[in-house]
């Protein structure tokens, strides 16, 4: 016969393990989806953006090209930031490079959030912009090439 201490060593051992499985799952699953990025990247040939977006092509200041896509959410809304967040955890999954932490400036009169990837093809950027005039929060997924 098992001690009861026993019982509840074992009924927390496995409590701990299926909390931690709920809580690695959703960046498991995401780490091979890389369906945003990959089809920003594929923008320029395929004319296809990725679901929900709207896409343009663009030209850097250091003369390299882009892509850049953006999705439009309800002014600072909770499901504009969880995608922010997702979208940056995809950037991170699926690309391996060196995280961008200076500031850029801009001149926006309501928030301005980016994080920035810069890998040996180009530079992933991922950003949130509320646009309270317009009631409206915009998060951008743009990818720059290095040429």
């Amino acid at each position: 016969m098992v001690p009861a201490a026993a019982d509840k060593s074992v009924l927390l051992l496995i409590q701990l393990a299926l909390c931690t499985i709920f809580a690695v799952y959703p960046a498991i699953g995401l780490a091979g989806d890389c369906n945003r990025i990959d089809a920003v990247e594929a923008y320029k040939t395929t004319g296809k953006a990725p679901e929900g977006s709207i896409c343009e092509t663009f030209l850097g200041l250091a003369k390299h090209s882009g892509v850049s896509c953006y999705w439009e959410f309800a002014f600072r809304s909770n499901e504009a930031t969880r995608f922010f967040h997702d979208a940056w955890t995809e950037v991170t999954s699926c690309q391996h490079g060196d995280l961008n932490s200076g500031s850029n400036p801009v001149n926006h009169p309501d928030s301005y959030l980016q994080r920035e990837l810069v890998t040996e093809t180009g530079t992933y950027r991922v950003a949130m912009k509320d646009k309270g005039h317009e009631k409206r929060t915009l998060i951008f997924l743009s990818f720059e090439n290095r040429d």
